[in-house]
């Protein structure tokens, strides 16, 4: 099966500027999810989607292809992320590149294993058209409020709704791994991985989630090669 995976890093982050090339204990917080990739053993193509020149450059010093650049349409805070892995693969498909499936890491996310990418890949096509990264959540989405015009207002208008749901899961999609067949040959059905350890759903955003991160490393709380080692 040709596998092609792709790793979103737009420039211009807001709340981090330089946060997917940001240096994370000595090297690029990007570097972290290309190095997994490639470790993995199941992505034939690993490319980086990104309108920054910057990027581009460390990612290829990382190990990684980047073929094109992401138009700038495409980077800004309402683009889509489908849109953005949409340009990749017709981009690669007019060069001639047609993979049987697309797999997309955040960068943001750089506690992920070698061995769980390739647990998730090999699930395709083993009666299953698309893997997801999950976490597993207890919270009823009927207690989530949103602020309108001054007031909580819930996120689901849905009248009588109960609260609580005995024996219900929610599970919450992660930046670790997403992707699919792009052919699927059987019905669409999605294998969910779920992430008990909290570790793996660490996604950088902030300053205090790059200081988070470091003391993680640091403290030898996790083990690239085989996961949390505590």
């Amino acid at each position: 099966m040709e596998v092609l995976a792709i790793v979103p890093a737009r420039g211009g982050s807001k709340g981090v500027p330089g946060k997917n090339i940001r240096p994370l204990c000595g090297k690029p917080l990007i570097a972290y999810t290309i190095e997994a990739a490639i470790l993995s053993g199941c992505i034939n193509r690993l490319v980086v989607s990104t309108d920054d020149r910057e990027i581009a450059a460390i990612s290829r010093e990382c190990g990684a292809e980047v073929p094109f650049l992401r138009p700038k349409g495409l980077a800004t805070d309402c683009a889509l992320l489908s849109d953005a892995v949409g340009h990749v693969e017709k981009s690669l498909a007019a060069q001639g590149y047609r993979p049987d499936a697309v797999l997309v890491m955040f960068p943001t996310h750089p506690f992920r294993t070698p061995a769980l990418i390739r647990a998730l890949t090999g699930k395709l096509g083993q009666g299953y058209s698309h893997v997801s990264s999950v976490v597993r959540r207890v919270h009823d989405p009927s207690s989530v409020f949103s602020a309108r015009n001054g007031n909580l207002a819930p996120l689901l208008d849905r009248p009588g709704l109960s609260r609580k749901h005995p024996g219900k899961t929610y599970y919450r999609a992660t930046g670790l791994l997403q992707g699919g067949l792009l052919a699927p040959a059987t019905e669409n059905k999605t294998y969910l991985h779920v992430v008990e350890d909290p570790v793996y759903d660490v996604d950088i955003d902030t300053f205090e989630d790059f200081y988070l991160a470091e003391e993680i490393i640091r403290g030898g709380l996790f083990d690239f090669t085989g996961g949390p080692s505590r």
